[in-house]
């Protein structure tokens, strides 16, 4: 068999072999687009009952979706760690019920920076994190203190994957108005001057403070 022969046809088994290669690529990427569902996210969802959560005294249930996202921080320790997270969710809510007598702890959910977030009061009970925006709204809160640094980005990206699993889950509007804490209340630096003013790159945030109506 002539040379020329011979390189033509290792070029059609190697070009053969690269277009297998690639179908195989690309049909392993429309499986994975085609099975993940609407719960399916990069972040851990951790449930009340594996954070340890005491039980609610009562609830209010909450009409969803809701109108308003409302961001918070702890100004507390932060958490890297699902354990230590864990236990900052544990103070939260024990301060919550013990020293204010709430029924439970007030935010809807909270975020570590490990990039989890941890169900509190979830979609469908009020909150207690920002009055007259209780029954409007979905409350995160992030473990830390945000005046002068960011979170990482762990926990960022877990505060934008928790509103798009309320979008999906037809818990948030489509038209979503998001707020930090100081933006929506007098007499608070929460979530941290820093958060707040990444906060503004966000979809959904609009500027200017919206007090409750008197």
């Amino acid at each position: 068999m002539p040379s020329s022969e011979r390189k033509q046809r290792r070029r059609i088994v190697l070009l053969t072999g690269l277009v297998v290669v690639l179908v195989i690529v690309l049909t392993v990427v429309l499986a994975v687009l085609l099975t993940r569902g609407k719960d399916t996210f990069d972040f851990e969802l951790v449930s009340r009952e594996e954070w340890g959560a005491r039980p609610a005294t009562q609830f209010d249930a909450m009409d969803t979706p809701v109108q308003y996202v409302v961001i918070h921080h702890t100004a507390w320790d932060r958490c890297y760690t699902k354990d230590t997270c864990s236990a900052e969710m544990r103070r939260v809510q024990h301060f919550h019920m013990d020293d204010y007598g709430w029924w439970d702890g007030g935010f809807s959910f909270c975020v570590g920076e490990d990039g989890r977030a941890y169900v509190g009061r979830g979609w469908d009970r009020i909150g207690a994190h920002a009055p007259w925006y209780n029954s409007r709204s979905i409350g995160i809160c992030i473990f830390g203190n945000f005046e002068k640094n960011l979170p990482t980005e762990a926990a960022l990206i877990a505060v934008e994957e928790l509103i798009s699993l309320g979008l999906e889950n037809d818990k948030i509007v489509a038209n979503y108005t998001l707020y930090g804490h100081d933006q929506v209340r007098s007499n608070t630096v929460c979530p941290g001057a820093r958060l707040q003013e990444h906060m503004t790159t966000w979809p959904g945030w609009e500027p200017g403070l919206h007090y409750p109506p008197v």
